[in-house]
């Protein structure tokens, strides 16, 4: 009900050229997707690559949509916590209430995080420590990188993080692992 009351105090014929009922059936439709962890992996690393899928090489989303998902992310997809967020990790994310984060260093890489149970914020508890520790850990934050200079560090911190994890990723695209 509140989602509907919400809607119908923004919703003008100008912003949207579809009912309040059809633009909440959509939004309802979007918030039930089923994602699994693999799938997110695979679409915040398209995110990263410029909507480019790094695994198949096509395009799967537009630049100019890529662009406003990822400003949205940086912006409030931490919910409530979206401010401290762009201060403490510094990078695109985008929280669901099952429990996944989505995160993007552009032109780096993407990842997924899945851990239930989420903060009073609406966040994975164990999502964000991780993310954050791996953001300070190899300097991810887009604010440290003014300060660094050269990004031979961050590449090299990267490589180190992928040779550490390599053993243990999940490849997204083989879905039997385990």
């Amino acid at each position: 009900m509140r989602n509907k009351h919400d809607t119908s105090r923004l919703y003008t014929p100008d912003t949207s050229p579809r009912t309040v009922e059809e633009n909440l059936e959509f939004y309802f439709q979007a918030c039930s997707m089923t994602v699994d962890v693999r799938s997110a992996a695979v679409l915040a690393a398209s995110l990263a690559a410029g909507g480019v899928n790094p695994f198949t090489g096509k395009r799967a989303f537009e630049l100019r949509h890529v662009n406003s998902a990822v400003q949205l992310m940086f912006s409030c997809g931490m919910y409530n916590g979206s401010g401290a967020w762009a201060c403490t990790v510094g990078l695109p994310a985008k929280s669901g209430v099952a429990g996944c984060i989505l995160l993007v260093v552009p032109n780096v890489m993407g990842m997924a995080v899945f851990s239930p149970p989420l903060d009073r914020k609406g966040n994975s508890v164990r999502g964000v420590k991780l993310i954050e520790s791996i953001a300070e850990q190899y300097n991810l934050n887009i604010f440290s990188q003014l300060y660094l200079g050269d990004h031979k560090d961050i590449v090299e911190n990267l490589e180190d993080l992928h040779e550490k994890t390599s053993k243990t990723a999940v490849n997204p695209l083989k879905h039997d692992q385990r």
